[in-house]
Formats: C-alpha cells, sequence, structure tokens
C-alpha cells in the first residue's frame, strides 16, 4: 500500500496542474475530513471529489481524471466540502490505535447510497461536530477490537448530536476497555429509520458497554431500534442517556442490556439536575412497541440491579412516563424484563427514581416483571408507581401475579387494591382511552389515518354532525392540535357533561389543545339533573386549552345539581379574541372559568360564576378559579355571582378572582365579588412589564362607587398589594405606558449602560453583572466585582454585557449609537478570564452598534480574554476607536461585527497595533466586510487574523477585506470610511508575530499605502500570498531579513500569511506531503506535522512544539515558572479538570499551566496556611481561578455549603419552611440537611436569607450545632470565660454558650487582645482559619 500511495504521489505531481484551482481550496469554515487514511481530503460544492473503493481490502484510488463525469462513472466515495456520500463502499482502515476509518473536525453529513461498510481501528466514524446519516442506502459501521491498548472503542463516535434519518444503519463497538455502537456528547436522535446498535465485549480487560450512549437525550420517533448492550466487567446498557432523557413516539424498539458485573440496564434515562422541584421525566413512551431487557447481573452487592426501563427526573416529575403507542392507546405492549441476578442484587422490569412517583402509567398496555418485583420502589416518596389514564372515563385492567409469563396472573378490580401491587413481580396494566381525541356536541373527532383533518358542522338547534361536512363547508374542525370554531352553535349534545371535551394531556404550551375563534361562536353544557358536572369546555386535569384567534366565544356551563364551570381544565392561555365564560346553576360551586393555571395575555376576557346555593356543604361563585392566574395584557372582568346558605353551618363566598397566587403585569383587570374582588391565600402582585406603571384602585362596594387609588399607586416596580386590597369587593388595575427612565448622569465609562465614576476621594468603582448580561454596582466591591473602573484602566474580570450605553455618534446629523462598553475618552483595559461584550442590535433610533467603543487610544491587556461584538441589523463593530490608536499587548482578544449595512471587527481612526497576545478580527458575512478598518496597522508580536466574511451569492456591490486602510483624517464616522476613503498614504509594518489577512474581496485594500516587513535583529520573517492557505505560494525573497517593501506582491490577492521563520524543515503555514493534492495520504509517504501550544497564564513563555502527527509529548519536560505560585502541571482544557504528564498529538492543541493556589494568597499572609488547607480538602474554593479574596465576606449559604460538603453531602427527605429557598439552587440540598438536623435556623419561620453576611457570632452557633451533630465533645465551653472581652454585652443570647466553646477550643481568637466582635462579618480568610481549627482540633 505505502508503495502504491508514493505512485500516485509522483504521478500527481505531473497532473496536477490540470485540477481546477476551486477544487483545492479548503472548506471556509475550517472543516476537515480524513477518509480511510487521507488526511484533509480537499472538496467543495462546485468541484466535489471522487474515489473507488476496493471491497476486497477496503483501500480507496481517488478519481483525478478532471473530465470524470459521475453520472456515468463509477465512484464510490463523494466529498462536496459538507456532505459525505457513500456509494457502495468499503472502507478499512486500521494502521493507528486510535484512528478512524472516517474522521471530521466539523459537523460531517452522510448520505447513504447502496450498502456501505466502513471499519476502523479503534472507531468506525468519528466527528468532534455532528453527524447526520439520511439516504437510501445501508451503513454497517464498526470500530476494531483494541482492548489491549486501553482505548474505547466506537462504531460511531461524535463530539456533538447523532442524527438518522430514514436511512438503516448498523453500528458495532469493537472489544475495547469501553465499547459504544453509538457515541453522542449531545443528542442521539433516530427518525424514520432503521437502526441497530451494539457495544462489544469488554468483559475481560475493560469496563462498561452500550449500544447507544448519550451525553444529552436520546430521541426515537416512527422508527425501529434495536440496542445491545454487550458482555461487560462494569456496567452494560442497551439505551442510555446519560445528563438526558430517553423519548419514544413509535416505532419498535429492543433494547436489551448484556451481562454484566456491575448493573444491566435495556433503557436508562437520567434527567441530570439538581433535586427539587425542577426536572424531566427520565423515560417517556407515548407510541410505539417497546422491548426493554436488563441482563444477567453477576455483582451481588445491594447497589447492582438488572433493570428493563430506569428513569430518574431528577426532580419532581415522574421517572417513567407511559401513555400510549405500544406502550399507548393506540394497541401494542410494552415489555420491560429484569434479568438474573445474584443474592443482594435487585431484578426490576421498571424502576423510576423521583421525588413524585416513581412510574406514571396512564395509556396503553404495560407488562413489566423482575425478579425482585415487577417496579422498583426507588421514589423518594415511596410510591413505585401511579395508575392515572390520561382521561377519567379511560377504561383500565390491571393483571398481577408471579410468575415470569403471567400465567398465574390475576385481574385486580379494586382500586384499593392498587397498593398491594408493589410487591408484585409480574403486572400487566392496560388503559383504554376514550376511542376519538375530542367530543364536540357528543359528536366524536379524530385526525385520519394520513393526518387529515376532521371536519363537523351544526344545524339551527344547536346540534352537530359530520355528514356533509368539509374543508369548504364546516363549523368546527379538528387536525390534531387545534380545534377552529367557526360560527359554530353548539348547545345540543354532551361527552362528560360537557359540550366540548378533550382528554389529550399537553407537557408544554407549545403541545396544547388549541381553540381558535373564527366569527361568532356559542357553547353551552348540558344540564345535568342528577349528581354531577356540567361544563362548556372541559379538558383534564393535564390539559392545556390555548384560545386565540380574532372571533367571539361566548361559552356557559349546564345547570349542575354539584358543579357548573364555562370553561374547567388543568390550565388556560387566553392570548386573543372575546371570551365570555359563565357558570350555571350550580348546588355547591359556580365558575366562569376553572383551572389550576390561567394566563391572559391579550383578547377581552369576561368570567363570571353563576348561581351557588348551599344545602350541606359550603357553595362558591367565582369569575375565575385557580392556582395561579397571571394576567400580562388585554381586558379582564371577574366577577362573583349569587352565592345563597340553604342549610344550616354551610358557608358561601362569591368572589371575583379566587387565586393561591395572582400577578398582574398590564392590561386591564375588573374584578368584583360580594364577598371579596381577589380572594387569595398567598399574593396579589403588580409587576409591571416594561416601561408600564399600574394603576389600581379598591373599594368596599361591589360597583365601585366611592372606590380610589391604593397606597402607592401608580405601581413601576414589583409590589405585593395582597394587604392593600384587603376586604375589597371592587378591583380595577389599569397599565399605561410610564414616564421612562431618568437621563443618566453624565459618567466616565458605561458598562452594559451602567455608569461608573471614581469617587470623590479617587476609590475605584465597581460593578457585577448576572447570567443575563445585566450590569449593576448594588453588591459588588473590592472583593466581589466582574468591572473594575479606577479612572484609568478598565479591569474586566470574567463580564458577560449584552446591554448599551446610548450615545449622540455624530452630532451634525444627529446621528444614534449604542455600546455594550463606552468611553468618552481613552480607554485602557486589563483582561481576567473570560470576558464577553455584545453591543445592542440596531433599531430605528440606533444605527451603530459596537462592543468597544472610545473617543481615544484603547490599549488592551492582560491573561485572560475578551471577545467584543458589535448588534446586528446596522452599522457593527466589534472595537472601535473614534480618534485613536488599538494596542493589543497581551491576552486574547476576538472583535467581531455584526450582520447588517457595513461589519467591522477593529476600527481605529489612526493604527491598530499587535505587540502581544491573539488578536482574531472579523466582518461578518454577506455584507460590506473587514477585519480591521484603519489608518494602519503594526505588528511587532504575537499573533492576528484579520478575516473579511464570505459571500453566499454574488457580491453584488459589496466588498470584504481583511484589512482596509483609510486616510487618517476624521472621517472615521462614516460609512464610507470603513470601505476607505481616497487617495490615503497609509502603511502596514510588520516586524514580528504571525499574520494572516483574508478577504472575500482581497486580503488587503491598501488604498495607495505600502505593505513593509522588517524583521527584528537576528531574526527572518517567511510570507505567503495567494488565493487560499493551500495554493498560496511563498513570495519572492522570502525569507526576509531586512526591511523590504513587498506592496506588489500582495496587491489583489485573497490571502496573506507570515510568519517569524524557524528551523523546521517544513515550516509552511499548513504543512502537507503536497499541498496541492486534495487526497493527502497519513500513515504512508508524507508526513502530518500538528503544533503543541504551551498557555502559561501568567508563568514564564514556552515556545510552541511542532511534531509529526501521532506523536506522544512527554509534558513533564516542559516547565513555567512564575514567581510566588506553584507550578501545579498542565492541564488540556480551561476548565482545569485534572492535570495530564502526556499528551497524544493527532491535531494540533494547547495546553494550560496550572497555578497553586490563589494570586492573593501570598505565603507570609497571616491566613496563607488556612487558605492552602480549605481549598486542598475541598472545603473552600476561590472566587476564580486565581482569586481567593481573603477580605471577601461569607454568606449563609455558604457556610452551611461548606458544612454539607464536610459532611459527605448527605441528601435528606425534609420540607423546607423557608419562602426565600428555591429549588435548584446550589445551596438547596445543603440548606435542607442543615435545617433538617437543626443545625441553622431560618432568620424567620418562613425566611432562611441565603444571601446574608454570617456575623462571627452565627459563625460560632452554627459550627457549635454541627459538633453536637457530629456527637464531638462540646463541654469546654462549660469552663471558658468570655466575660472578660469589653464587648461581651453584644454577644446575642443564642450564641453565649457557641462562643464560649468556640473561644475554649481556639476556634476563634479576639479580633484584639480585649474585643471578640461578635456582630462583625466574618471574612473569608477568618472562615478558612476557623475551619482549619474546627477541622483539626475539634473531636
Amino acid at each position: 500500500m505505502r508503495k502504491r500511495l508514493f505512485a500516485a504521489l509522483m504521478c500527481l505531481c505531473l497532473i496536477v496542474s490540470l485540477l481546477p484551482a476551486a477544487a483545492l481550496a479548503a472548506d471556509e469554515d475550517g472543516v476537515s475530513i480524513s477518509i480511510g487514511g487521507y488526511y484533509d481530503v480537499l472538496g467543495s460544492k462546485e468541484h466535489p471529489v471522487y474515489a473507488t473503493t476496493d471491497a476486497a481490502t477496503g483501500e480507496i484510488n481517488p478519481i483525478l481524471d478532471e473530465n470524470f463525469d459521475p453520472t456515468t462513472g463509477t465512484w464510490n466515495i463523494k466529498w462536496d466540502g459538507e456532505t459525505l456520500t457513500l456509494n457502495g463502499a468499503t472502507i478499512i482502515y486500521d494502521v493507528y490505535y486510535i484512528d478512524a476509518a472516517i474522521s471530521c473536525t466539523g459537523d460531517l453529513k452522510i448520505e447513504l447510497m447502496g450498502d456501505n461498510t466502513v471499519t476502523g481501528r479503534s472507531c468506525g466514524i468519528d466527528s468532534n461536530g455532528d453527524i447526520t446519516i439520511s439516504g437510501s442506502g445501508s451503513l454497517k459501521v464498526s470500530g476494531g477490537d483494541i482492548s489491549e491498548g486501553g482505548y474505547a472503542s466506537y462504531g460511531i463516535y461524535a463530539g456533538g448530536n447523532v442524527t438518522v434519518e430514514g436511512a438503516t444503519v448498523t453500528a458495532c463497538g469493537g472489544n475495547g476497555y469501553d465499547s459504544y455502537g453509538i457515541y453522542a456528547g449531545g443528542d442521539v436522535t433516530v427518525e424514520g429509520a432503521t437502526v441497530t446498535a451494539s457495544g462489544g465485549d469488554v468483559s475481560e480487560n475493560g469496563y462498561d458497554s452500550y449500544g447507544i450512549y448519550a451525553d444529552g437525550d436520546v430521541t426515537v420517533e416512527d422508527a425501529d431500534v434495536t440496542a445491545t448492550g454487550g458482555k461487560a466487567g462494569g456496567e452494560s446498557y442497551g439505551i442510555r442517556a446519560f445528563k438526558g432523557i430517553v423519548t419514544i413516539s413509535g416505532g419498535t424498539v429492543e433494547a436489551t442490556g448484556g451481562e454484566a458485573g456491575g448493573s444491566s440496564y435495556g433503557i436508562y434515562g437520567t434527567y441530570n439536575t439538581v433535586l427539587g422541584a425542577g426536572g424531566k421525566t427520565g423515560v417517556t413512551i407515548t407510541g410505539g412497541n417497546v422491548t426493554a431487557t436488563g441482563g444477567k447481573v453477576t455483582d451481588s452487592s445491594d447497589e447492582a440491579v438488572s433493570c428493563g426501563i430506569y428513569g430518574s427526573s431528577g426532580g419532581m416529575s415522574t421517572g417513567i412516563s407511559i401513555s400510549g403507542g405500544e406502550v399507548t392507546a393506540t394497541g401494542g405492549e410494552v415489555t420491560a424484563t429484569g434479568g438474573e441476578v445474584t443474592d443482594g442484587a435487585k431484578s426490576y422490569g421498571l424502576c423510576g427514581n423521583s421525588f413524585n412517583a416513581g412510574v406514571t402509567i396512564s395509556g396503553g398496555t404495560v407488562t413489566a416483571w423482575g425478579g425482585t418485583r415487577a417496579v422498583g420502589d426507588n421514589s423518594n416518596i415511596g410510591y413505585n408507581y401511579i395508575i392515572a389514564p390520561a382521561a377519567t372515563v379511560a377504561e383500565v385492567k390491571v393483571m398481577a401475579g408471579e410468575n415470569k409469563d403471567g400465567s398465574d396472573a390475576s385481574e385486580v378490580k379494586d382500586e384499593d387494591e392498587y397498593e398491594d401491587l408493589k410487591n408484585k413481580k409480574y403486572i400487566k396494566i392496560t388503559i383504554t382511552l376514550p376511542e376519538h381525541e375530542v367530543y364536540v356536541g357528543g359528536v366524536g373527532l379524530s385526525v385520519g389515518a394520513n393526518g387529515e383533518p376532521a371536519y363537523a358542522v351544526n344545524d339551527g338547534s344547536g346540534s352537530v354532525k359530520t355528514d356533509g361536512a368539509s374543508a369548504d363547508n364546516y363549523n368546527i374542525k379538528w387536525d390534531g392540535t387545534t380545534l377552529t370554531l367557526k360560527n359554530a352553535t353548539i348547545t345540543q349534545g354532551a361527552y362528560e357533561s360537557a359540550a366540548i371535551y378533550t382528554w389529550l394531556s399537553s407537557s408544554d404550551p407549545d403541545d396544547s389543545v388549541s381553540i381558535v375563534l373564527v366569527g361568532e361562536n356559542t357553547v353551552t353544557g348540558p344540564s345535568i339533573t342528577e349528581d354531577g358536572w356540567s361544563c362548556g369546555i372541559r379538558g383534564e386535569e393535564n390539559t392545556m386549552f390555548t384560545i386565540s384567534g380574532g372571533g367571539t366565544l361566548n361559552v356557559t356551563g349546564g345547570n349542575g345539581k354539584e358543579f357548573s364551570a364555562g370553561i374547567c381544565s388543568g390550565a388556560v392561555s387566553i392570548t386573543d379574541g372575546e371570551v365570555t365564560a359563565t357558570g350555571g346553576t350550580a348546588t355547591r360551586d359556580s365558575y366562569g372559568i376553572d383551572a389550576q393555571y390561567v394566563q391572559i395575555t391579550g383578547g377581552e376576557v369576561t368570567a363570571e360564576g353563576g348561581s351557588a346555593e348551599a344545602g350541606s356543604t359550603d357553595a362558591e361563585s367565582c369569575g375565575i378559579n385557580a392556582f395561579e392566574i397571571k394576567i400580562t395584557d388585554g381586558e379582564v372582568t371577574a366577577k362573583g355571582g349569587s352565592a345563597k346558605a340553604n342549610g344550616e353551618g354551610a358557608d358561601v363566598y362569591s368572589e371575583g378572582i379566587n387565586a393561591v397566587d395572582v400577578t398582574i403585569t398590564g392590561g386591564k383587570v375588573t374584578a368584583t365579588g360580594s364577598d371579596a374582588a381577589i380572594a387569595t391565600s398567598v399574593d396579589v402582585v403588580i409587576d409591571p412589564k416594561g416601561d408600564l406603571v399600574i394603576a389600581v384602585e379598591a373599594g368596599v362596594s361591589v360597583d365601585g362607587t366611592g372606590a380610589a387609588g391604593i397606597e402607592g399607586s401608580p405601581f413601576s416596580a414589583k409590589t405585593n398589594i395582597t394587604g392593600l386590597i384587603s376586604g375589597a369587593k371592587y378591583f380595577h388595575s389599569t397599565g399605561v405606558p410610564g414616564p421612562g427612565p431618568e437621563p443618566p448622569t453624565n459618567h466616565d465609562i458605561y458598562v452594559g449602560g451602567v455608569g461608573l465614576s471614581v469617587g470623590a476621594n479617587g476609590e475605584p468603582a465597581y460593578a457585577v453583572n448576572d447570567n443575563s448580561g445585566s450590569v449593576t454596582t448594588a453588591g459588588a466591591s473590592e472583593s466581589n466585582y466582574n468591572v473594575k473602573w479606577d479612572g484609568t484602566t478598565l479591569t474586566l474580570n470574567g463580564v458577560n454585557v449584552t446591554a448599551g450605553h446610548k450615545f449622540e455618534y455624530d452630532s451634525y446629523d444627529k446621528t444614534k449609537a449604542a455600546a455594550a462598553i463606552y468611553g468618552e475618552n481613552g480607554l485602557t483595559i486589563v483582561l481576567n478570564g473570560e470576558n464577553t461584550v455584545t453591543g445592542p442590535d440596531c433599531t430605528d433610533e440606533i444605527e451603530f452598534s459596537f462592543g468597544v467603543y472610545s473617543g481615544g487610544d484603547i490599549t488592551v491587556s492582560g491573561s485572560g480574554s475578551l471577545n467584543a461584538a458589535g448588534g446586528d441589523n446596522g452599522i457593527s463593530t466589534g472595537v472601535m476607536s473614534f480618534d485613536g490608536d488599538v494596542t493589543v499587548n497581551s491576552g486574547t482578544v476576538t472583535a467581531r461585527g455584526g450582520a447588517g449595512q457595513n461589519s467591522v471587527g477593529i476600527l481605529a481612526a489612526s493604527r491598530v497595533i499587535v505587540n502581544g497576545g491573539k488578536v482574531n478580527a472579523a466582518g461578518a458575512d454577506d455584507t460590506n466586510s473587514f477585519g480591521i478598518a484603519a489608518a494602519g496597522l503594526t505588528v511587532k508580536g504575537g499573533e492576528l487574523t484579520a478575516k473579511g466574511g464570505s459571500f453566499t451569492g454574488a457580491a453584488d456591490t459589496r466588498v470584504s477585506y481583511g484589512l482596509a486602510l483609510h486616510s487618517r483624517a476624521s472621517g472615521t464616522n462614516s460609512a464610507g470610511a470603513m470601505a476607505a476613503s481616497a487617495n490615503g498614504s497609509a502603511d502596514v509594518l510588520i516586524t514580528g508575530g504571525t499574520v494572516t489577512i483574508t478577504g472575500a474581496t482581497g486580503s488587503m485594500d491598501l488604498n495607495g499605502g505600502t505593505v513593509v516587513i522588517d524583521p527584528a535583529a537576528e531574526t527572518q520573517i517567511r510570507a505567503w500570498s495567494g488565493d487560499d492557505a493551500q495554493t498560496a505560494p511563498e513570495i519572492d525573497g522570502s525569507p526576509f531579513s531586512t526591511s523590504t517593501d513587498i506592496t506588489d506582491s500582495v496587491d489583489s490577492d485573497l490571502y496573506f500569511h507570515s510568519e517569524v521563520a524557524s528551523d523546521d524543515p517544513d515550516p509552511d503555514p499548513d504543512p502537507d506531503p503536497d499541498p496541492d493534492w486534495p487526497w493527502n495520504p497519513g500513515g504512508g509517504t508524507g508526513t502530518r506535522y500538528v503544533t503543541l501550544t504551551f498557555e502559561p497564564r501568567g508563568g514564564s513563555e514556552l515556545d510552541k512544539l511542532r511534531v509529526p502527527a501521532g506523536t506522544t509529548v512527554d509534558l513533564t519536560e516542559y516547565l513555567s515558572e512564575r514567581s510566588g505560585f506553584d507550578f501545579a502541571g498542565w492541564y488540556p482544557d480551561e476548565d482545569f479538570t485534572g492535570s495530564i504528564d502526556e499528551i497524544y498529538m493527532d491535531k494540533d492543541k494547547t495546553v494550560y499551566a496550572g497555578w497553586e493556589p490563589f494570586d492573593d494568597a501570598d505565603s507570609g499572609d497571616w491566613f496563607y496556611d488556612c487558605v492552602v488547607y480549605v481549598y486542598e480538602n475541598g472545603l473552600m474554593d476561590g472566587v476564580s481561578d486565581a482569586r481567593f479574596a481573603p477580605d471577601g465576606t461569607v454568606t449563609r449559604a455558604q457556610l452551611v455549603t461548606i458544612l454539607w460538603r464536610l459532611d459527605g453531602g448527605p441528601a435528606v427527605n425534609y420540607l423546607l419552611p423557608f419562602t426565600d429557598v428555591a429549588e435548584g439552587e446550589w445551596y438547596t440540598e445543603a440548606v435542607r440537611w442543615a435545617a433538617s438536623e437543626g443545625i441553622v435556623n431560618g432568620v424567620s419561620d418562613t425566611e432562611f436569607a441565603p444571601g446574608a453576611d454570617v456575623t462571627r457570632e452565627q459563625f460560632a452557633a452554627i459550627l457549635y450545632r454541627y459538633a453536637q451533630y457530629r456527637g464531638y465533645d462540646v463541654s469546654v465551653g462549660e469552663s471558658t470565660n468570655i466575660l472578660s472581652y469589653a464587648d461581651f454585652d453584644a454577644v446575642s443570647d443564642y450564641a453565649i454558650s457557641a462562643l464560649q466553646w468556640a473561644c475554649g477550643e481556639g476556634i476563634i481568637t479576639g479580633v484584639t487582645e480585649s474585643t471578640l466582635v461578635p456582630q462583625g462579618t466574618a471574612t473569608r480568610a477568618q472562615a478558612a482559619a476557623m475551619l482549619q481549627r474546627f477541622c483539626e482540633n475539634v473531636k
């Protein structure tokens, strides 16, 4: 093979000049593909490349005939730069240990024609992006046996998502350390395809085996999937979603776990989040035929499990939800079988882990068997499953027994006996749902087999029929998600005591049942003569109705013996139209709208309760009755009706609105009731949206007589008004536009629209930002900031800014602009950590958008990074100096212009100067686009990349340059200056560094200027210029050792590159065996070089290392030094998840230096040893990678989290009483544990104050209770005297014993010899010291 590749290379040298130049261009977005050992195969849409393959050996034969016609010629492989087409191809590549037969550096699309086979050494197909496979053909792809090398084996590996659409794919992992049929770093989606995926045997030298593995979600939709885990020394899975969920909605799925030394699962889905109210269902099955089987488990520990289907919600959602399919209403069966286990291990058919029910079965037929139990009891509240039919009228049949085949099963008819099922080994549950999805006037409507809508008409009597209805003639239309009412009158006929009824459930607003109103519509519920309900429109508990359209709806509940409502459902959302909902006469309750959740965002809504006459029970008449109501717009009127008591002891209520929580953000709301306008058990909140203000008036007269504005009205900020409207029988609120924000005070600088100025005595200004990109000075300090301004230097410390400051860009024509960072004069910026600033998008009011704008010079330095971008839709610049230079001395700067009229990465009135660091400046695609626009460019060191955008079609009059020079006249405030003004005389000077400049029109528009290379002493600079990186020739005279004008050599070219010459024998910027050949052989005659970059992060610099691909570099030979710090090793990523001693170089890579421990904790500081102790023991982290902030404060949430970690992070089942501790926060479980064990109390019965700073006495009290909880001896406090401290009187009563103990143990000492300062805030340094003393001394 090596001889054949060498011969092909020699022959190609003779014919390469015949190849079209475009065929040799690399993919513009940087996608690179290697196929069967040919590296960096080049192809494009205009000039794809083709090859044939040997069916026996799998060798590839490139087709180099420029006259080749793919429509008549034979080919097996086609690559067009985006899609790889396999046409009966056989590709076998097993040269290197971890090489793939097909490997791509970006997103990869594969189109299949005919039958194809791909076999790799460790991986069949590999991409660090997404992989999408489609087509009418088939693919068998496999990874090889590499178990002795300690590597994993993959059939298909994607760093992103794997999607299979319509194709037939068989993916097999070989025998490796771990083995995967399909592996995705993101999601796996199989739609309308046939997929067989199996993991290999890893029982001897390996660990886990997977058929299908996804870091994210696994979704199967109308597809046939067979997924099998292989025999494993660890665990084996048919299908596993590691941090996501498994959803099956059609087709046939067979998932089987293999024999395992650990656990074995057929299907495993885990929504990975902090336990609490959030979470998603781990496994959801709504359709299809699903068989899931756990394999044999040889581990006898009680942690080992063999399970057919396992699902965890990570919160209050159910672990497994089965609602249809074959687990569904359309018939079919889901069989989940636990496998054979040894003593101690567990065998379940289904096992759901949740703070709610483990498994919810609401439809279909479910058969489950387990050697231990059919359904595992992993629910945190003890329910291993709930039978909850989606419709109250569903038929439920339950069979239970012990035998695996169900031969001894008997029917369980009494629901009271369902609780006994949890101990059964075999259960079969069949839920038969109503025949139709929607019933209107008692007539069932369902979409057709091919999805065609159902139509109905009504006559003058209000009856409904389908006869004669069509797409051209209907009053009622149902398309599976939307019910359209078109001048419909529905007053006769009912199903489930409702004129309109559906049992369909909605998991979120996107799949709600939509009712669209056209014309005038009337809906009336039936009259009920016996005990029961009557509704105009009714859904089930999990149904959400969304009502919209320009028509009207008058919906009324009929007279009911117990209950009547106009609209009754789990949730109701009204966005448009005119809706009147009225409850009928009832003996108990009558509601206009009754739901758990009601949201009104528009339209005109009137809801009125009917007459409620109580017998021996309470009665209520209410306009809107709900758990939660939110009104954001529209006009809403809610009226309570007549409520009477006919018996003794019965209470009656008439209320306009009755809810636990009511939130009003806009619109007009009127509520009246003879007992209360708004009755709530919790809160009524006014929260004006945008710039609205909301006026509220209330009164004790139902008709509004005497009503007056309540205290604080009108409201411009969020306000709880519950107490202000107590006793009111009339309520009215109106949202109107507010006066707008106050004009800003002039400040030195603006970040995210927030002005910053130094204090009167020169003290710096600080600001912080949240995840939304907003900036605030509240809570910011010297020890806690993302932004610092000291009058001359702006320090960015991990900031993320998306808001902007508006200003007048051109005083002559009053042009408006906005910038994420704005400085009237010069800006010196220091970078710490990763920083992102994005200017707002342009609007009618904003013509110019900037990431960073300065009226003078801009100078950037630091060890961090800055990603600065202008907004879209106008004239956009990443970084701009209006009247000066832009200089980068260090750090990494990425400057991008947004999409719009003109787009510039860096724009400077004078020069752009790069002395060091990394600079990437780029304009957007499909517009006038410039990487850099300036009067001149100087590069002395560092790395500069300047790129103009590309054009998807013809350029027309648009231009794209990496660098455009303009004259120094003060004309940078016009769009024309961006495209370069005439008769300039600026130049480009390169004395060092690495420079790459590209553009779709040209690399540089010099505007009459010159390009000079003037190397620093004792150095040489090489330079290339041409059409692209692959074909650009080296400029005549290169390498240059003296000052040389190269203007004529770069004029009109699209690509320019220069770099300081090295001693490398092959220093080309893109080294290949032959850069002109689109098929570059690897593992043959050529040598592919890759580069290792050392990022010292403040330490001494190391030269880049260039080695042949496949080399393993010993990193212990390369050390960086930094004064005052210990070198902690090299890390493969900036997350610093773990240091490495060596790195395998299969592509360009970067390693990052780690330093211990923190920049602001020096060995001479009193607290240094304490900081090292808590850091090394995992008790406290820094506020960033480099800072501990010893003078910062410790919050109550932080302290209980530290102690929780110290105790091993135990999980407890305890209902938190604190309203200010939300589920899912980073400290929630720590507070839950500490409160349950009595270690910490709230500041009140309902408030914990997680963000409050901890005082010294609170710190002592919490540690004291923790010591008691641990059973430590605290008796030393009984003989400790703290009366000698002068400020003893300041100690709170509750803390006296704790402080006596803490002082006696030496945990806390006085701040001075005579003062304890018990009410003083505990600093982070003091906290570290107290924790160290506690851990080392208290037992």
